[in-house]
């Protein structure tokens, strides 16, 4: 990189962090909720999303969820060989990493995926056993009908998959019945509320830079739009059998994290 390059890269810097205190200021969006389809069965779109995956944002957002999974496990006394479910695997690039992160905090891990596309589910064993990681289980089903016994998973996660459910409280209901007592819950997801500035980001820079057909289809600005406010979220977990359990909603910038906890009977 040149230093032409550089002193572009300083400045835009300090704008941003100029820029900053206006942003965090602008009010919120309150717009109503589009809702979206779940799951994909189309090769087209699975490849459009692995190719998203590589790219900065997206590893970022991901890299943002797995810090924030290692940071809760280390907190816990989960260390021996743990049974961890990414619920709405999508293509497979946040079990493997999270997989090897893990390894590297000194915890076995069991990794688990279940998604409701055919062609997703597809996209996610290729590239996990491209990966070097075929034996991982990887099973096509409904979150809202989840494939795997009460009690049987340690740690569930969702990753930018809540704003497609049809059925979000049969599917938190769910994710509550297959973890054992103890076990932990980590939902990410956009939050719709996201001041006006990241819309028109969403809108008009992330979309347009998408690969087809994912751009077509309006995304991820349709994911933003689908997705729940904060308090929205607080709601819908009263309605399921979280509501006795410790669960906290964290709002960030443009996302949020639900964490809970299942208690022992």
């Amino acid at each position: 990189m040149g230093l032409d390059w550089w002193w572009i890269l300083v400045v835009a810097g300090i704008v941003l962090v100029l820029l900053f205190p206006l942003l965090a200021g602008l009010p919120r969006v309150a717009i109503p909720r589009h809702p979206e389809v779940e799951g994909f069965d189309d090769a087209a779109t699975g490849a459009g999303y692995a190719e998203i995956q590589e790219r900065v944002e997206f590893k970022s957002m991901r890299q943002t969820v797995i810090d924030h999974v290692i940071d809760a496990l280390k907190k816990s006394s989960m260390t021996d060989a743990i049974d961890v479910l990414d619920l709405g695997c999508g293509t497979g690039h946040l079990i493997k990493e999270l997989h090897v992160e893990i390894g590297k905090a000194g915890i076995e891990a069991v990794m688990h995926g279940i998604d409701i596309g055919s062609a997703s589910v597809r996209e996610c064993r290729e590239h996990l056993a491209r990966a070097g990681l075929p034996g991982i289980d990887i099973k096509e089903g409904d979150g809202a009908r989840v494939p795997m016994a009460d009690g049987s998973m340690d740690v569930v996660i969702s990753s930018l998959s809540m704003h497609h459910w049809s059925r979000p409280e049969a599917v938190l209901a769910e994710i509550h019945r297959v973890l054992k007592p103890g076990g932990k819950m980590v939902i990410f997801d956009l939050r719709r509320d996201a001041r006006r500035f990241y819309h028109h980001a969403f809108d008009r820079w992330f979309t347009p830079r998408m690969p087809e057909p994912l751009k077509s289809a309006g995304d991820p600005y349709r994911s933003l739009l689908a997705s729940y406010t904060p308090a929205e979220v607080e709601a819908m977990l009263e309605r399921t059998p979280w509501a006795r359990e410790r669960v906290t909603v964290a709002p960030r910038t443009v996302a949020v994290f639900v964490d809970g906890i299942k208690g022992t009977p």
